[in-house]
Parts: structure tokens; sequence; C-alpha cells
């Protein structure tokens, strides 16, 4: 694994987690809206943190961890929006959000593994 990588990802990872957390917070009539349906938000949101932090912790015991930990933050974050002015609980955000972080996880990782595999083989 390329550890120049790392620290950078790291700060992607942390940037990232705090743009989900303070736009999953705020009142609905605050938060930015795209053109995408919202689990498609929540898919992307997701798997670009999941990757950045596949990253940035590159042990093969990180990645379940990884997975889980989103999830669970995903949950919570769900959780705590049917109290918030505006916006409301949502098992496909959930989903949305549990999906894309298995997707960027698994990718990455994936893309790191075939990038190791043919460094070894001398084709890159």
């Amino acid at each position: 694994m390329d550890t120049s990588l790392q620290q950078p990802a790291r700060v992607l990872a942390l940037l990232g987690l705090m743009a989900i957390v303070v736009l999953s917070v705020v009142p609905g009539s605050l938060r930015p809206h795209t053109a995408f349906f919202p689990m498609a938000e929540h898919f992307v949101a997701y798997a670009g943190v999941a990757g950045a932090l596949a990253v940035a912790a590159p042990q093969r015991q990180a990645l379940p961890l990884i997975i889980l930990a989103l999830a669970i933050l995903s949950g919570g974050l769900e959780l705590a929006q049917a109290f918030i002015p505006g916006r409301s609980c949502d098992l496909f955000g959930f989903g949305g959000s549990s999906l894309g972080a298995v997707a960027g996880a698994l990718a990455v990782r994936g893309a790191m593994g075939l990038r190791l595999s043919l460094f070894r083989r001398g084709h890159i």
C-alpha cells in the first residue's frame, strides 16, 4: 500500500464525515438539495467516505469495521432526523447509506488489490 495516500485519505474521510453529520442534522428547509433522489445522495456520500476510509486504514480487518461503523452512523442519524423539523426518519435513507458504505469500501479495496497485483507482476 502506498502510505503517501493514507494521510490525505484520512483528511478527506474526516471532512466527508463532518459534511454527512452536519447535512443530516440541519432542518429540512436549510438542507441543500441536488438533482439526485435522496437515496442516491446517501449512497454517493457514504461510498465516498467508505472509500477514503478504506485507503486510510488499509488493514484487511478494518474493512468490516468501516462498513459497520458507517451503517451505525447512518442509522443513528436517521433516527435523529425524526426529531428535526422538516426531516423524517427514513428506512430508504439508511439502506442507501449502508449500501453506499459497502460499495465504496469494497470498490476501493478491490482497486487497491488489483493495483498491488499488477505492481507485483511488473505491469505498473
